[in-house]
């Protein structure tokens, strides 16, 4: 494990981190190409969270700034403080009403968490970081919107963030769907049933963007940026998550993936923190410009000939494809 966190909320904040990664590696069949994953809380104003290879070691690491850690957890203390808002209703049973709102809001910390780090973990068990070091690069990503790789593309690059979101989502909605599955849980309403296990996963996914590394961008210079649009984020991951889940768990969803995201989205919007709810709207204006539609289809005709140089450098695994409790 990296260095312990400054205070008892990184600290916290680790034990989260070093959980997804433990699913992350659990996910995947056919071993894994390292001997252990490290984990730290850092401080930068700049960075949310990186992924590195140590230098001749078959051992990775993976960061999430302190600030990005404070940043989602002032966002859900103001939610949960909210009496109109809709996931204080999943209170735990038989616990006080302030015990209840800390275990949501340990829940709410858990997946936004989640999220990142399994997108970091993607970065390396997708081959982005070997790809970087074949490159001649040091085999590590920060993210921030300054790094960038003159021997990529900047679609190239934004092909590896969205490749990384997809992964993360996915691996993070077959553990919520093997939670609802698990009998223990069956008293949890958090897991009460597949919709709103999905549902509180994009809020979080989505409450991370608007939170912590959320800004419009200038729709003329889409294709100078090294990471994708986060409308174009929320995009992919809803339609990673819509495919995977609806290939593989047809069933599992009476609603559909698509209508459970677009729940949490208008929660989202209605419970970001104020200075950003305007923004967010204008997100919403700016999905519809062809402008983004254009620069989407430059991004995924840009994949196909990047994944296919990828694809050598990867390790071999495979993602497990059924949760255990659904197989």
């Amino acid at each position: 494990m990296g260095r312990s966190g400054q205070s008892a909320q990184d600290r916290v904040a680790l034990q989260f981190i070093k959980a997804a990664i433990d699913h992350g590696i659990r996910c995947y069949v056919g071993g894994v190409p390292f001997k252990r994953v490290l984990c730290e809380v850092f401080d930068s104003r700049s960075v949310n969270a990186s992924a590195a290879r140590l230098p001749r070691r078959a051992e990775y690491v993976i960061g999430i700034s302190s600030g990005t850690i404070t940043t989602l957890d002032r966002a859900y203390r103001s939610c949960a403080d909210n009496p109109d808002f809709p996931y204080n209703k999943l209170a735990w049973a038989n616990t006080s009403v302030g015990e209840a709102r800390g275990r949501m809001l340990w829940c709410l910390m858990e997946l936004s968490l989640s999220f990142i780090t399994l997108h970091e973990f993607a970065h390396f068990m997708n081959g982005h970081l070997s790809l970087l070091s074949s490159l001649g690069y040091k085999a590590a990503i920060n993210e921030s919107r300054d790094q960038a790789f003159d021997k990529l593309t900047r679609l190239q690059q934004q092909c590896l963030e969205l490749d990384a979101d997809g992964t993360a989502a996915a691996f993070l909605a077959l553990r919520q769907l093997n939670l609802v599955a698990d009998p223990q849980n069956k008293s949890i309403a958090c897991f009460s049933s597949p919709e709103i296990a999905i549902e509180l996963m994009f809020f979080c996914i989505l409450h991370f963007f608007s939170a912590a590394s959320y800004r419009l961008h200038d729709m003329d210079t889409l294709d100078q940026e090294t990471h994708p649009p986060h409308g174009l984020r929320v995009f992919n991951i809803i339609n990673q998550v819509s495919r995977w889940v609806e290939t593989r768990y047809p069933n599992a969803l009476a609603e559909g993936v698509a209508r459970v995201a677009d729940r949490a989205q208008g929660i989202v919007a209605q419970f970001s923190p104020l200075d950003r709810r305007l923004d967010y709207r204008a997100l919403a204006n700016q999905m519809k410009d062809v402008r983004m539609a254009n620069h989407f289809n430059e991004v995924m005709a840009t994949w196909p000939p990047l994944q296919a140089q990828i694809e050598p450098l990867k390790h071999g695994g495979r993602p497990r494809e059924t949760p255990k409790h659904l197989s």
